[in-house]
Parts: structure tokens; C-alpha cells; sequence
């Protein structure tokens, strides 16, 4: 495809082919930051991360439209968009939300009901805001995504039942008073999904840092169904982070550093949803360290992702955890992790992740 045709924003892209991937269901974590000519100003001085669309507005349909077609053509089958609840909103309700354009522009575009999508739930962002109560999840939020997003035909409902992902396990628990009401309060949630008319909710908790043991019991405690990781193995320090003694600056030892957190946490007192991460290099937010900077180039992403087919094919508990892939990420250019095509690999992250997952 010619980068003109690409970048003609007066024509929409033909229609999307869908990749199948076999049994693997493969998701793209999203991040929504991109809709101003000032969010990318940060961005600009790294030529080598400028989108084949340009500076694009992922607000525009278009755009959106033209972001389905790479993903489905390369056997991505869902994005996992990050959702912020507006800061002055806790408590509060009608609920008001910071970054949604994407998700409002999906409702827009001529391909949406093709690609399926969920969401993260980032509560501990500067931004957003968490709950400050059981009653401001329950009868504020909840209600507010079911409408909004879960009831939506190409929502991810597997089963009967939404997927959703919560970013930061330990301070939901602190918000709403502990395991014990935050137990309580997860499973009103499941029970408010069924009276919506679902056969109930699915819950992944995001790993950040700290002793896996310690981390995944927590989930199991409070009823979540999955722990997944945004980033694997950003911060790796030798001490706090699984596989951080495998972790290298060469593309094996940053494969089997990855291998290593996904079998610790496989370990864990809830199943793992497997992410694969292509690098980490937080440069233009102003906040990178040497150490913590490294890049897989695609052809080396395309092993990892072949490891972690691997991977699953050895999981035989018959959950979502020998199914689902998450790739990290979609669009994260500010901290490096990205495998939208750019003006310098192209569409060889997407080609990578399509030649790892195909049906052959």
C-alpha cells in the first residue's frame, strides 16, 4: 500500500480481510492520546516513530477505519483501550470520562462493528479517578459501562459474559476498604452484569511490580478471573520483578526474560493472560534511564510471539489463558512500545505478529 493512499484522508480504506489466527484469540493494548496536533508535540523530535498516517487525529472515523483494517488484516482480533474516568468525577455521576474519543469515534466509523474491542480501566492514572465507594462502583460506574460499552455488539463478550480489565488492583482494594468489601463489591458487579441480561463478568487485574505470590493472591481473593501485564519487564531491578535476572540488552535474553515472567506468573493463585511487549523507551516523556531502554526488532518479535504461541500450547486448563495474547502496544509512542506501522519498520511489527499467529 502507497504511503499516499494511506494518508489520502478523503477516502475511507476498502473493506477489512480478517486474518484468522486458529484457536488464539490476539488482542492489542491501546493507548488513546493521539487526537491533537499538541499531544504529538513531544513526540515530533523521534522521526523514526512517525505514524504512516502521520500525526494523525485518532478521533477521526477515517482514521479509526484505516487502524481496523491494519489490525484485522494482520490477525488482531480486538483492542484493549484504556478507559479514565475524569478526575472531578469521583463519586459523582452523570460519569464523565478523559481520552474517550477513540472509543466515540469507533461508534462513527464504517468498519467498527467488524473489530471487536474492551477496556482497561486506568484508576491510577493523574488524570482519573477510582471509586470512593462500593455504591460509587455499583451505581455510578458500573451501570455507565454496561450502557456504554458492554451492551455494544462488537464489545468483547466471551461466553456470555464482558471482559473487562482493571489497571490498578491494590488501590481499587484500598478504595473500596480492603479485600474483604472488595470482594463483596466484585461479586455485585457479577450480579448486576447478569441482571443486565449477561451471564456474568469477566475480570483481568494487571500485574505491575512486587512478589508475584503476594500480587495474584490478592486477585484470587478479591474474585478476579485473569492477571495480565501492560509491560513486561519494564523497571526489571533484580528484586521485585519476575524474569529481571534473565533481563539483557540482546533479543534473546529479553525473549527469555518475558518467557520467565509469563511462567511465574502462570504459577500464580490466578491463571495469566499472556502479554508480548517489543521494547521500552520513554525518551520523549522525559523519563527513560539507559538501562531501562531496549527494542525487539520485528523480526525478533515475531520469535517472541511464536514463544508464547508455544506457551499457551503447553496450557491445558482450558481457560482464556491458553486462548488469548495480548500485545503490547498498539500505539504507545511516547514510551516506546508500539507496533503501529511508522515511517521506519513499516508494517513489519503487524507482518511479525500476523506470520507468529496465522492459520497455516
Amino acid at each position: 500500500m502507497a504511503s499516499d493512499e494511506i494518508r489520502d484522508y478523503s477516502s475511507q480504506p476498502t473493506q477489512p480481510v480478517r486474518i484468522e489466527t486458529g484457536k488464539y484469540l490476539v488482542g492489542a493494548q491501546v493507548c488513546n492520546l493521539w487526537n491533537s496536533s499538541s499531544a504529538w508535540e513531544k513526540i515530533k523530535p523521534f522521526a523514526n516513530r512517525r505514524p504512516v498516517l502521520g500525526w494523525y487525529d485518532e478521533a477521526d472515523p477515517r482514521i479509526i477505519d484505516w487502524e481496523i483494517k491494519f489490525a484485522l488484516e494482520h490477525g488482531i482480533h480486538f483492542f484493549m483501550n484504556c478507559w479514565y474516568r475524569s478526575k472531578n468525577n469521583l463519586g459523582k455521576r452523570p460519569i464523565t470520562a478523559e481520552y474517550d474519543h477513540w472509543l466515540r469515534g469507533l461508534e462513527q466509523s464504517r468498519y467498527g462493528d467488524q473489530m471487536r474491542f474492551m477496556i482497561m480501566w486506568e484508576n491510577a492514572n493523574d488524570i482519573a479517578s477510582g471509586v470512593d465507594s462500593e455504591s460509587d462502583l455499583i451505581e455510578n460506574l458500573l451501570p455507565y459501562w454496561v450502557e456504554k460499552y458492554f451492551s455494544k455488539s462488537n464489545y468483547l463478550v466471551l461466553d456470555g459474559k464482558p471482559v473487562l480489565s482493571i489497571y490498578n488492583i491494590g488501590l481499587l482494594v484500598e478504595q473500596l476498604g480492603g479485600s474483604l468489601p472488595a470482594a463483596r463489591a466484585i461479586e455485585n458487579m457479577r450480579m448486576r452484569c447478569i441482571e443486565a441480561g449477561f451471564k456474568g463478568l469477566i475480570l483481568f487485574g494487571q500485574y505491575c511490580w512486587g512478589p508475584v505470590t503476594e500480587r495474584n493472591q490478592l486477585m484470587k481473593d478479591i474474585g478476579l478471573d485473569y492477571s495480565f501485564s501492560y509491560h513486561w519487564p519494564t523497571f526489571a531491578d533484580g528484586s521485585t520483578h519476575p524474569g529481571a535476572e534473565f533481563f539483557g540488552d540482546n533479543p534473546d535474553s529479553i525473549i527469555l526474560a518475558q518467557k520467565k515472567c509469563w511462567e511465574e506468573q502462570s504459577l500464580g493463585a490466578v491463571p495469566n493472560i499472556v502479554t508480548c511487549s517489543m521494547g521500552w523507551d520513554s525518551e520523549p516523556w522525559g523519563y527513560s534511564c539507559t538501562d531501562q531502554t531496549w527494542r525487539l526488532e520485528p523480526r525478533d518479535f515475531q520469535r517472541l510471539c511464536e514463544t508464547a504461541r508455544q506457551e499457551l500450547d503447553t496450557r491445558h486448563g482450558g481457560g482464556l489463558e491458553s486462548k488469548i495474547i495480548l500485545l503490547d502496544n498498539w500505539n504507545e509512542y511516547g514510551e516506546g512500545h508500539y507496533i503501529f506501522p511508522t515511517e521506519k519498520y513499516g508494517f513489519s511489527y503487524l507482518e511479525a505478529v500476523r506470520e507468529a499467529f496465522r492459520t497455516v
